[in-house]
């Protein structure tokens, strides 16, 4: 039904204008090409080929293209002028129903435009269809506004869901209609795609989701960061945003009684973050009088957005928030004490209590009879007090030591808020049960904390219920803001273990389910005896370093003594002279993990990520049995090993 629907169309059905400028002549193939891949035929999409003064090659690639498929693919020259004029000269060249803007160093999952064009095809009064946004290359994981996402493909109404935001238009499809009528702002180096976007969502505030395709957005690592990625080191980037885009929000969307809609609000804020959380001061970029106009609009503009708009932003810690309605309302904050906690206020507006501060656990260990335990919090720089922390265990209070910390946060060159630490340790019976809770000191008040977060080092997590972390004394749980230890059993180590499984089954992540398997088969394991084991690695995608040279030793002395393996990424090139020299398995693999898991011991000439932590987000599943095996390598001294070159 949909082929003959399509069929009937006798132009293109979508057109893609896809930008190109220097450094990216190594990804235009790869994105093109995605576009190549879609799930429909060649005559229902029209890629247009704008070069924006590239003289990397990249224009010769879209000439190549554009000579291999003369009818589908136009190429445009132009010298540099920036994206939003090349979309501007692309747009002219648009014959499709639908328009979509594609970077030329990103791409498309396969089945983007069949699952639009369905959905087009149900909704068709929507202006325009998202997809999610997912990162890749220099970084992994999901955009920030994917949360809109989560209730499945549907019909988002502004008015009724203000704090879902649409701002990218290489994430969007929009209809030719309206594609016809609007214009990018060639003066905004970003916030280009959000101004275009509102000027649609003004006159139709409704948009379509769509949950199964991809915008897969390359972010660069290095020296090869994208243009987006460098625009703040620029002038337009603090002069230019604040004129033609704040200001333009403000005035452009104002009532007569000085009300901005709350979507345009939600926008504007979710954009404006950017300048809060950029820690350089624009000392390097504008003059004095230039970076006072600046500030000042700043804060002009933040006058018109509604305090919980504010306070709802998903992507600003409540630091940021603080410092935001202090400049909105040019004061301090103040606290009352009320019963048995502290509640904290800008002029009227309550931010926060000290028993919902958030708290982070980042290291629980048992070592000689004593529960140690270490914690981060963040101290707002416009308190100058900072209180006390204790851990009351059964009827006792222990009170901390401080630790340092080096974390900052700082708000273009102005210093908000920094880490700070704490520890304790906290002398333990083997025969006694425990109930540890953490309270705070402040204002003669002790304020139990309730809202406690584990650490990617902390053998407990708060997002499976049942976690826990057996050790060979105590079996460590976390109840209702309070750690529960009681004396080690088998059996209600069995216990325990049982129900994790069962909440990972219950659990809708796959991964959840996979490390049912891999938990069950580690306990198995343990009641085998095993074989010393090594993990070996240098960089994650290139060897030729002291891992190397320990492998090439280890394999013409200790062939028979020791198992070893190298760890590299499956498609290195390195990946077949290392095999000469002994068994190579690829990083993050399962065997990789398998190994980890079970106390190989990991020798790297590197400290990242990919060597300590192979599981990545999925370390949740595995927490205890991570910390477990940390602390049996810690154990056996002998893996401390340092190696030259040869």
């Amino acid at each position: 039904m949909q082929k003959e629907l399509i069929s009937e169309i006798s132009s293109p059905l979508v057109s893609f204008i896809i930008t190109t400028s220097n450094h990216q002549k190594e990804y235009i193939v790869e994105c093109i090409n995605s576009i190549l891949q879609l799930s429909l035929n060649a005559k229902e999409r029209e890629i247009i080929l704008v070069d924006d003064g590239s003289d990397d090659g990249s224009g010769s690639i879209c000439d190549s293209y554009h000579n291999s498929y003369p009818e589908n693919i136009t190429t445009i020259h132009q010298n540099n002028r920036g994206v939003s004029a090349a979309r501007n000269e692309g747009l002219k060249h648009v014959t499709g129903e639908y328009v979509n803007f594609l970077d030329g160093d990103d791409k498309l999952s396969p089945n983007t435009l069949s699952c639009v064009y369905r959905y087009f095809q149900l909704w068709p009064t929507v202006p325009m269809i998202a997809i999610p946004l997912r990162f890749f290359d220099g970084r992994t994981g999901e955009h920030g506004l994917n949360y809109k996402f989560a209730k499945g493909s549907r019909v988002i109404d502004l008015l009724e869901e203000y704090q879902n935001p649409q701002l990218s238009l290489s994430s969007a499809f929009i209809k030719h209609q309206l594609a016809r009528i609007i214009t990018f702002d060639e003066r905004l180096v970003t916030a280009e795609d959000a101004k275009v976007i509102l000027q649609l969502l003004l006159e139709e505030p409704r948009y379509g989701v769509v949950q199964e395709p991809t915008y897969w957005y390359r972010r660069r690592t290095g020296g090869e960061a994208s243009a987006i990625q460098q625009s703040h080191h620029t002038r337009a980037w603090y002069i230019n945003y604040m004129e033609y885009f704040a200001k333009w929000v403000v005035h452009s969307t104002r009532t007569t009684d000085d009300h901005i809609p709350l979507f345009a609000q939600y926008t504007l804020m979710y954009d404006l973050q950017w300048r809060f959380k950029a820690e350089e001061s624009p000392d390097a970029i504008l003059n004095v009088p230039e970076q006072q106009e600046y500030f000042k609009t700043l804060r002009d503009v933040i006058r018109y957005i509604d305090d919980m708009v504010i306070l709802e932003q998903k992507n600003l810690t409540t630091e940021y928030k603080l410092y935001i309605l202090q400049e909105k309302y040019g004061c301090d904050p103040h606290w009352i004490k009320t019963g048995n906690d502290i509640f904290y206020y800008v002029k009227d507006q309550f931010i926060y209590c000290q028993s919902q501060k958030p708290v982070q656990i980042e290291f629980i260990t048992f070592s000689n009879g004593a529960l140690q335990i270490e914690a981060k919090y963040t101290q707002f720089c416009v308190f100058d007090e900072r209180p006390n922390w204790f851990f009351k265990v059964n009827d006792r209070f222990y009170e901390c030591k401080p630790t340092e910390r080096n974390q900052k946060f700082l708000t273009q060159g102005k210093l908000i808020g920094f880490e700070q630490g704490f520890s304790c340790v906290i002398p333990l019976d083997k025969k006694e049960a425990y109930t540890i809770t953490l309270y705070c000191y402040a204002d003669n008040l002790y304020v139990e904390q309730k809202q406690i977060s584990f650490g990617k080092f902390s053998p407990l997590q708060k997002t499976i219920w049942s976690s826990y972390y057996a050790s060979s004394s105590f079996i460590l749980t976390y109840r209702k803001n309070r750690l529960l230890l009681n004396p080690y059993t088998y059996i209600a180590h069995v216990h325990r273990e049982l129900s994790y499984l069962k909440a990972l089954w219950m659990h809708k992540d796959i991964a959840a389910k996979k490390a049912i398997i891999l938990r069950t088969a580690y306990y198995f394991r343990k009641l085998l005896p095993s074989k010393e084991t090594w993990l070996i690695s240098d960089r994650i995608d290139k060897a030729d370093d002291n891992g190397e040279a320990l492998f090439k030793y280890l394999s013409a002395h200790h062939r028979k003594q020791l198992r070893f393996y190298f760890a590299i990424n499956a498609n290195a090139p390195d990946r077949h002279r290392l095999r000469s020299y002994g068994k190579v398995i690829p990083f993050n693999g399962w065997r990789y993990k398998w190994l980890y898991l079970c106390g190989a011991k990991i020798i790297s000439s590197q400290g990242e990520d990919y060597v300590y932590r192979p599981f990545q987000k999925n370390t949740v599943y595995y927490s205890d049995l991570v910390q477990t095996s940390i602390h049996a390598r810690i154990s056996d001294r002998k893996h401390f090993y340092h190696t030259k070159k040869d």
